[in-house]
């Protein structure tokens, strides 16, 4: 199963529309489940948001990223999961993060796809 991982560095206030944009990722060409696992650094205060759409369906409303369980560790696949989807060719994957903190902040993400 494909995997690969993105990591996103934001400003206060800031937000990044298509994390996946110009990646494998953003496209599906098979079908099969699509996953997405999440961690945001654990500073104190630490608010990163992440969304999921699947063509024009959103699968995840804006939501909280988790904290890392320690720092520099994660996510991985089976304890970190924000969306689990089923996913037809063509599908185009859209992941959206904001950074609604007051100090720059890092969060990482794993996707896999079939």
């Amino acid at each position: 199963m494909p995997t690969t991982r993105f990591n996103v560095n934001l400003a206060a206030g800031a937000a990044n529309r298509q994390v996946l944009q110009g990646s494998l990722f953003e496209v599906i060409e098979q079908a099969g489940t699509l996953v997405i696992a999440a961690v945001a650094d654990t500073a104190a205060g630490n608010l990163f948001l992440a969304e999921v759409l699947i063509g024009s369906e959103t699968v995840m409303e804006e939501s909280p990223v988790p904290l890392e369980p320690a720092a520099g560790q994660g996510p991985n696949l089976q304890d970190h999961i924000l969306v689990r989807e089923p996913v037809t060719p063509g599908d185009k994957v859209t992941l959206r993060v904001r950074n609604a903190d007051v100090a720059a902040r890092n969060a990482r993400f794993l996707v896999s796809v079939p």
